[in-house]
Formats: structure tokens, sequence, C-alpha cells
């Protein structure tokens, strides 16, 4: 008897040829494995900008010992 390695699967989707790509090989181990399949609406949000830019770092002063 072979055990349920996947009983459930998370699958990202934003409409992109490579999640619809991951969505169909989800869908395909789902199936095999008797999983649930849980598929989620992703998006990409504006990105922000964590570090500063190039003309922020010129104006600091690092300290080196």
């Amino acid at each position: 008897m072979q055990e349920n390695y996947y009983s459930r699967i998370l699958v990202a989707v934003d409409g992109s040829t490579s999640s619809m790509h991951a969505t169909d090989y989800a869908i395909s181990i789902a199936l095999k494995n008797n999983s649930q399949l849980y598929p989620r609406n992703v998006h990409m949000h504006q990105r922000v900008h964590v570090l500063p830019d190039d003309q922020q770092l010129r104006g600091l002063k690092l300290n080196h010992e």
C-alpha cells in the first residue's frame, strides 16, 4: 500500500504561463495522490524599495573601524 505523500497541495496562480503550468502539474499530483488542492490567486503589489537608491547612498557616511 502506497502512503499518500501529498495530502494537501497549495498552488499560487497569477495568470502567467508559468503558473498555469504549475497548476496543471499540481492537478496531476493531486489526482495521483487523492490530495486536496488549494489554488490561490496571487498578484504583484507595487514594488517597495527597502534599500536606499544610489543617490541616497552617496550621501551616507560609513564608519569603518
